[in-house]
């Protein structure tokens, strides 16, 4: 048995839906975009991120409403959520700060969404953005073995094998991470594991990582502050579209390649793309099986010129001349 049944939209307490009014996303895919030109968008997620840059290009008049800043909670560096800053403003698409949901409503033809500080804002309708939920009640779990968190994901081993000999769980109800690659990379795991084909173990921090919005955002593996909690020493390696021939002859230069690898050992440890064909490229970093010995295969390969590849391979040449690491990935050891 593999229990797969994903998320739900996770509602602020006495927060409700009007159809076509004000939805949350599952709604929104459901029922089509409403009518209106005029959306309020809460939320600072990957969901309010994205559409914030979707309905804005589809011509709606965007009001969007976070918390703090978008993808505040993600692993995300700095530079790369500066970058998509960035790539907001230059399309007059700013998020405001400081907004908590307290109520919404109705009031004849608009609706409103009003924040702890009492402030009120109207639009044509409203798209609640504030997260999701693993689907993990009404299951029966209760009569079994299968354990769940406190925030009610199920509890697996590193085969995805629950407390329940027999029952598995994949995707958006194992978390913490709540996307389709995550989910598929899962049930390729499982189904291998019941078919005797594998004994591999889940390594969340190796599936790719995206964000599609004003600009493409992509990571995988650690970041810094995972690197160090888990007492390694990390070099940053870092090279920009900006001096790429492809990109510049695209007109399109925003953003960056960042790779992380480990100062003892030249191990790679992560790495983040930034820019046009980032959800592409993040592939030739999901390929380092052998991590310890990745950045030497990057920096040996052969590559096509111009293309927006080579700034993979500059930013590991970066690591070997400002980290001093040349000794790992140019000898033999």
């Amino acid at each position: 048995i593999i229990i797969a049944t994903g998320s739900r939209p996770a509602l602020p307490q006495g927060i409700e839906t009007v159809p076509r009014r004000i939805l949350h996303s599952d709604e929104l895919f459901d029922s089509g975009v409403p009518e209106g030109k005029r959306v309020i968008i809460v939320g600072g997620g990957i969901i309010g991120t994205e559409f914030a840059y979707i309905f804005t290009m589809l011509g709606k008049q965007v009001t969007w409403l976070v918390h703090s800043e978008p993808l505040s909670h993600t692993r995300y560096s700095e530079q790369a959520k500066d970058a998509l800053t960035d790539a907001f403003a230059a399309l007059k698409i700013e998020a405001q700060s400081g907004f908590i949901l307290k109520k919404v409503g109705i009031h004849g033809d608009l609706a409103w969404v009003e924040g702890a500080d009492g402030q009120r804002h109207e639009a044509d309708w409203v798209l609640l953005a504030t997260g999701r939920r693993p689907q993990t009640q009404g299951l029966g779990l209760e009569r079994t073995a299968v354990r769940r968190d406190e925030r009610g994901f199920i509890v697996t081993d590193a085969g995805l094998e629950t407390d329940e000999p027999g029952v598995y769980a994949i995707g958006d109800v194992v978390g913490p991470l709540m996307n389709a690659n995550q989910a598929l990379a899962d049930a390729t795991l499982v189904v291998d594991r019941i078919l005797g084909k594998s004994e591999a173990r889940r390594e969340p921090l190796w599936v790719p990582e995206l964000v599609y919005s004003a600009l493409e955002l992509a990571r995988i593996g650690m970041d810094e502050e995972q690197a160090e909690d888990a007492d390694l020493e990390p070099a940053v390696g870092f090279a920009a579209f900006e001096t790429s021939p492809r990109a510049l002859g695209q007109d399109d230069a925003a953003g960056f390649v960042r790779l992380l690898a480990d100062m003892d050992s030249g191990a790679f440890l992560g790495g983040e793309i930034v820019g046009r064909d980032a959800g592409e490229l993040i592939h030739l970093l999901a390929q380092g099986s052998d991590r310890d010995t990745v950045l030497r295969q990057w920096i040996s390969a052969r590559y096509n010129h111009p293309a927006r590849a080579e700034e993979v391979l500059n930013a590991t040449e970066t690591l070997a001349a400002r980290w001093g690491l040349g000794d790992f990935l140019y000898g033999e050891s």
